[in-house]
């Protein structure tokens, strides 16, 4: 993340601007502080990485052991379990379900010249962004966002930007909950998650944010894990999912195999 991208940031508890105090390197972050306008209070920033949060979701099931003890092994867990457990929806199966629906195609740039901006829950390793990024029109500026907890993910995320793995486009990544994000009113053209959202916070503060942070008519794609379903059970997944707020509505749901549901809502 760059010094200049923290004006897009707003602080999670009282939504005023946030300025940067401390290092960077050619502009990039490196460590600091980002500071509220209004109440003063202080965000670290470490090794880059911003940490816009006060406390975590209590750990649930094996996910807290593969996001933040054995970061490593994630991806390979995934994609080596995952199918199995599911009757053969892995996680490039999963990404494409959202991706198709969020009807990325039709994104165009802004009068004033504005990127398009999309923000993901759950970003952990980035390893949904390449997918995404083959299916947006061709020269369109996009700012691509991305909110984890598990800072292990997020630290493989960082150096597969580094290594230019993702279409050569920047990443700007940080620690957040999904129920307090750190983001202006109608921010985002598009938002998803595949298997984020009750992970990083509560479900229906979460939603109620999703709602607040996209523009008017931006599609929102979430995949979630069936409580029912093995995979459920092995992460511990919630029993069902929450009332939709007022600033949501339901474009269309859909069962993806007997363990994963998909929902597409609107903002109104």
């Amino acid at each position: 993340m760059l010094v200049h991208d923290t004006r897009f940031l707003v602080c999670p508890e009282s939504r005023a601007p946030l300025h940067y105090q401390g290092t960077n390197l050619e502009q990039v972050l490196m460590d600091g502080v980002l500071v509220c306008a209004q109440t003063a209070s202080a965000w670290g920033v470490e090794d880059g990485i911003a940490r816009l949060f006060r406390t975590a979701p209590s750990a649930r099931g094996l996910s807290s052991l593969l996001t933040d003890v054995l970061p490593r092994l994630y991806d390979p867990a995934v994609a080596g379990v995952l199918p199995r457990l599911t009757g053969g929806w892995g996680a490039e199966r999963l990404a494409s379900a959202a991706l198709d629906a969020m009807d990325l195609g039709s994104l165009q740039a802004g009068r004033d010249g504005a990127p398009v901006r999309i923000l993901e829950v759950g970003v952990g390793t980035a390893l949904r962004v390449n997918a995404l990024y083959s299916r947006l029109p061709d020269g369109l500026l996009v700012e691509y966002w991305g909110i984890d907890l598990a800072l292990g993910l997020l630290v493989t995320a960082k150096s597969r930007r580094d290594a230019d793995l993702v279409h050569g486009k920047r990443l700007r990544l940080l620690m957040s909950r999904s129920d307090t994000l750190p983001f202006p009113d109608g921010g985002f053209d598009r938002a998803w998650s595949v298997g984020g959202l009750s992970r990083l916070g509560e479900p229906a503060a979460a939603l109620t944010e999703l709602g607040r942070v996209v523009r008017s008519g931006a599609p929102i794609a979430i995949i979630e894990p069936r409580a029912s379903s093995r995979i459920g059970r092995l992460f511990d997944a919630v029993e069902a999912p929450p009332a939709l707020p007022p600033t949501l509505r339901l474009q269309s749901e859909a069962n993806l195999g007997s363990a994963f549901a998909l929902q597409v809502l609107r903002r109104v």
